[in-house]
């Protein structure tokens, strides 16, 4: 084809050809995503089932459960999922949910519940009629281990899997709607619902793409952490860098009061600096998810006042005459 036979793209065409490719591309990431989260919860109650059937025939206490725990993260590694904590709530959800995948809702409990029963009626009933079978992988293990000690309920939690799932709510919008008594509040629900998969941009999609429990299964959760700490300290670091920032000027002054500086190095931006740093490492102890982090940052910290202490030197600290 000669440079004069090529034809040119019309952008308007292009731009619309490329938002319906990314459109399916993102349907296709969901999928795959909540496929994901599908087999790590059987892969989760599997284990769970397996500890609650090798406790009863041997008559292990939970000791075992430490045991497991210690051996797991040697073989698989820290963030595979199998702590002490998580490896009990898996155990917990063998016993909440024998009937894995589902969650089952007698009908004749729905029958003086409108809005539950119009939730819920879409979903698949048992060969003999007298049970609902809601899915319990439509949310994440956040989520699950979340509501069990808020919703003891299974009528109650099949409603606020199939509503979070539904509306896309977060593990913590699911919380704050469960306290505020939706299911109560509610006065009716559409059911002509078809999608099996949460709203492409809602926060469920956004936490199922960055569950840590989905990735540490199938080995990937340090390449994820890395990439969501690289994100949300850029954001924190725009936030509250400006070294004029009220926090970080109440935080440099605190300090100031305990240090034995002159003045002009106390007004300086290194101490400043200091705080943020110490603000920052706050913010990472407080995400769960950025716990193996601490340690490194921690390092970093301590070799940044190390080399700032040499500064005790300088003609502008005070004793420096040695």
């Amino acid at each position: 084809m000669g440079k004069n036979d090529i034809i040119s793209i019309d952008k308007v065409e292009y731009q619309k050809w490329l938002q319906t490719l990314c459109d399916e591309i993102d349907r296709q990431r969901l999928k795959a995503v909540m496929q994901l989260n599908a087999s790590t919860l059987q892969h989760y109650w599997w284990l769970g089932n397996d500890i609650l059937k090798k406790q009863q025939a041997q008559g292990w206490g939970a000791k075992v459960i430490d045991m497991l725990s210690t051996d797991l993260l040697k073989r698989y590694g820290n963030d595979s999922g199998y702590s002490i904590r998580n490896l009990k709530y898996m155990r917990q959800f063998a016993v909440e949910y024998p009937d894995f995948p589902f969650v089952q809702v007698p009908l004749a409990q729905l029958q003086d519940n409108q809005v539950l029963k119009s939730r819920l009626s879409k979903f698949t009933v048992t060969a003999d009629g007298e049970f609902v079978q809601v899915p319990l992988a439509q949310i994440t293990w956040y989520h699950h281990i979340s509501m069990f000690p808020k919703v003891k309920d299974n009528i109650l939690r099949a409603f606020y899997i199939t509503e979070s799932a539904l509306q896309g709510w977060s593990r913590d919008i699911m919380l704050m709607q469960i306290e505020d008594g939706y299911h109560k509040k509610v006065k009716s629900l559409p059911n002509n619902f078809a999608n099996t998969l949460p709203p492409l941009k809602s926060d469920l999609a956004k936490a199922a793409f960055k569950d840590p429990y989905n990735f540490g299964f199938v080995d990937m959760t340090k390449v994820k952490q890395e990439t969501d700490l690289e994100d949300q300290l850029t954001t924190k670091v725009t936030k509250v860098s400006h070294l004029e920032n009220p926090f970080i000027q109440r935080l440099s002054q605190r300090v100031c009061a305990s240090l034995t500086f002159q003045k002009t190095f106390c007004e300086s931006s290194l101490v400043k600096i200091l705080c943020l740093w110490a603000f920052l490492l706050f913010e990472l102890f407080k995400n769960p998810l950025f716990i193996g982090f601490l340690n490194k940052w921690e390092t970093l910290v301590k070799l940044q006042i190390f080399c700032w202490n040499l500064e005790q030197d300088s003609p502008s600290l005070e004793g420096s005459s040695h």
